[in-house]
């Protein structure tokens, strides 16, 4: 367990030391340039390591969709149905949250799943939602807080 516990604070500081400033276009879709250099995973599948723009569709109130673009935003890669998170803390800055799958349970799930993201100044945010049978195996989720600039890209990863 002791073992377990390191290993996930270990890959929330690989994570947070490779962030770099993020990108967000407007808080109208709040659109969010992100950068893996590692996979990740996300309901229903693995992001390969690569830039993403995660893009609120559904605009308004209820912000519960969000679409996932390729880097340059010409290709839809996914569209996740997702529930309101809250955060304590607003924070200037983009804030992701992840949980590393129990190697106990399942020796080959090695890849980190994004569980949060949340805009910069807003206290609502969203959460993936994954399967039941996943979910059981996600260990302590480690938060990574992503600096918020003009013009750069959040690197997220090893």
């Amino acid at each position: 367990m002791k073992m377990q516990m390191l290993a996930g604070i270990a890959l929330a500081s690989v994570l947070a030391l490779s962030a770099m400033p993020a990108t967000h276009a407007d808080d109208f879709d709040r659109a969010t340039k992100l950068t893996f250099t590692a996979p990740v995973r996300v309901p229903g599948e693995v992001l390969p390591a690569g830039t993403y723009w995660f893009v609120i569709a559904n605009h308004g109130a209820n912000s519960t969709v969000v679409q996932v673009y390729n880097e340059d935003r010409t290709a839809l890669v996914r569209t996740f149905l997702t529930a309101a998170a809250e955060r304590r803390e607003v924070t200037s800055t983009t804030v992701l949250a992840f949980a590393k799958p129990d190697t106990a349970a399942n020796p080959n799930a090695e890849i980190p799943a994004l569980t949060k993201w949340f805009y910069p100044g807003r206290s609502f945010g969203n959460e993936f939602i994954y399967p039941k049978q996943i979910e059981r195996h996600l260990q302590h989720e480690a938060q990574i807080t992503v600096p918020s600039g003009p013009n750069s890209g959040a690197v997220v990863g090893d």
